[in-house]
């Protein structure tokens, strides 16, 4: 088997599985901007709140919630569908 069918293999066999994990990585990064933004609000509350944790927090969820976007592309450039072929940019 080379590598062009292991790679066009593969593709067919994402699907379901990788809108899941795209969602899921969405929603999590949603959720982690709103904790965000809620521990903003309850630090003038509460002083045992760090602001490290704040900036941490807002920053996982801003990667996660970017993580689709920069998966499609890395999938769309690794497992086209069609011409040209998958790694017919190597030449």
């Amino acid at each position: 088997m080379t590598a062009l069918e292991i790679i066009t293999h593969a593709a067919s066999q994402l699907g379901p599985f990788f809108v899941l994990t795209v969602g899921l990585c969405f929603f999590l990064g949603l959720y982690y901007a709103a904790d965000s933004v809620f521990l903003l609000w309850k630090t003038s509350k509460d002083p045992r709140i760090h602001k490290n944790r704040i900036l941490i927090t807002a920053a996982v969820g801003a990667c996660l919630m970017a993580l689709p976007v920069f998966t499609f592309h890395m999938v769309g450039t690794f497992f086209t569908h069609g011409q040209p072929s998958p790694l017919a940019y190597t030449g």
